[in-house]
């Protein structure tokens, strides 16, 4: 624990003389950091979802100058809540990323259906206006079973 003296001077220093009227305090006083600061929030990751490159380029490029990384496989039991997600999920995926309180960001855009199969390049994506959409995606029901009426 520091310890800071009332007055400017030394610890060392002499008490001043002072008559009683004029008494000045020399007593050391404890210094603590208050609890109840708030935390730093940890720094948010962002992770790009998908196996195609262009569409991390595309991402990289519209957060930039945010670092961004990829990964062409997520698994639930890795979802972290500090990350943004980015790619085209799955429903329960998707689910999952929001149910962990991470963010869920889909790649979306019209994609002509000659287009449909294809590898597409950060340029085409940004010729077919993609955008990315924050979504909160929650399940809702139990899953239906087979033989299950």
């Amino acid at each position: 624990m520091q310890k800071i003296s009332k007055l400017a001077v030394p610890s060392m220093a002499k008490k001043p003389r002072h008559s009683a009227a004029h008494s000045i305090s020399t007593e050391e006083t404890p210094v603590t950091t208050p609890l109840n600061l708030p935390a730093q929030p940890p720094q948010r990751r962002h992770l790009v979802i998908t196996r195609h490159p262009g569409a991390v380029q595309w991402v990289r490029h519209l957060l930039s100058p945010t670092a961004v990384e990829s990964l062409p496989h997520l698994h639930t039991q890795d979802i972290d809540p500090n990350v943004s997600y980015y790619g085209v999920f799955p429903l329960n995926l998707a689910a999952a990323i929001c149910a962990a309180g991470a963010e869920c960001w889909a790649l979306t855009l019209d994609m002509p259906p000659e287009l449909r199969g294809q590898e597409l390049s950060a340029e085409q994506l940004r010729a077919l206006n993609a955008t990315l959409v924050r979504y909160d995606v929650q399940r809702v029901g139990d899953p239906l079973k087979a033989g299950a009426n």
